[in-house]
């Protein structure tokens, strides 16, 4: 019994020492996120689980010195049942639809799937964060599945590729990451479930464009008055299409990412903060992407010169602040357009 307290205590001060070198957003996202975390380094050590990892997992009881490495999370459909640490690291980071499984005390198989697998520099080491989900029920699959569909046939009927599909998704996931690891206070709404989620549902914003008509949507050139109208209404077709499949945040988006700081957009002409934050971030990441791709009206713009547009917007168009992160990090938004851009 004295070993087994001696092992708990050592496994405590273990993670009050992982903690203790967290920035202060990790440290207090991880303590209150009701999702199972898991915090390891390169060489695939574990050295923090938060509390729902713990009781989801019964770890103490069976992993109480800080370092084992659990061997009850299997990868689902794979029919070697990989463990989660046998997968590469580079792979892990990499895809976000990898399925697991785990067995509890009934001996009864529950399933998992990544929420978000990142990791950040302390001291010039990479610590690796996992946040697991449970997948609760086929109905949520179906769902996610409808909406996927949605948007690719909103691909279809416009000229955008897949590729500007998932970097908005990534610009958006970036933007919101950097916030709450620098400056969390700034934006109350943005934590790990908010990047978890704009990092699937920025991808949601043009999905009203299914129902504009293929004339206004496909035209070479500029649209004139009447067309702008009608290309207008996809940000409503959008929340309609939405609103009985994905959560609020998707519905936002895809209605208000057209608003303007100023409160020049549409479709209400909100202004400031009435704008949702999920929008305001989506608005940044969209407009940059669409500087940097080739239009029927317009050659593709360079880096620099997007840069310089989305700054000119800065309390015209944009959130200010959310304009001051994306400088602090445009470099990152070039190597995401780089790396999945329309030409790899």
């Amino acid at each position: 019994m004295y070993i087994y307290f001696f092992k708990e205590f050592l496994y405590y001060i273990g993670m009050m020492k992982i903690e203790n070198c967290l920035p202060e957003m990790l440290r207090e996202t991880f303590k209150k996120n009701s999702n199972p975390i898991m915090v390891f380094d390169t060489t695939k050590e574990i050295l923090y689980a938060n509390k729902a990892f713990q009781l989801k997992f019964n770890f103490l009881n069976e992993h109480s010195v800080i370092g084992a490495i659990p061997d009850f999370i299997k990868t689902y459909d794979q029919k070697d049942g990989l463990n989660f640490f046998d997968i590469p690291l580079k792979e892990l980071l990499e895809k976000d639809d990898l399925i697991f499984s785990y067995k509890n005390k009934k001996d009864e198989e529950e399933i998992f799937k990544i929420l978000t697998f990142d990791y950040c520099n302390i001291e010039h080491i990479n610590i690796y964060y996992s946040i697991f989900g449970e997948v609760s029920s086929l109905k949520e699959t179906i769902i996610e599945k409808s909406i996927l569909a949605l948007i690719k046939a909103s691909q279809l009927k416009d000229n955008d590729t897949g590729n500007h599909i998932q970097r908005i998704n990534e610009y958006s996931y970036a933007l919101s990451k950097h916030i709450i690891e620098t400056k969390p206070h700034l934006y109350k709404d943005i934590d790990f479930e908010f990047c978890k989620k704009i990092r699937k549902y920025a991808s949601m914003h043009d999905v009203g464009k299914i129902g504009i008509p293929d004339y206004v949507l496909t035209k070479p050139g500029k649209l004139d008055e009447e067309e702008k109208k009608i290309m207008e209404e996809h940000t409503i077709n959008g929340a309609f299409i939405l609103s009985g499949l994905a959560g609020q945040m998707a519905r936002d988006i895809a209605l208000f990412h057209h608003e303007k700081w100023d409160g020049s957009g549409y479709p209400y002409g909100l202004k400031a903060e009435e704008i949702p934050i999920a929008a305001r971030v989506v608005a940044v990441a969209d407009v940059y992407d669409a500087l940097r791709m080739k239009r029927s009206y317009k050659e593709p713009f360079s880096h620099e010169k997007a840069k310089s547009i989305v700054i000119e917007g800065r309390k015209t168009h944009f959130d200010p602040i959310l304009v001051d992160f994306f400088i602090e990090i445009e470099k990152k938004f070039n190597e995401i357009y780089q790396k999945m851009s329309d030409e790899t």
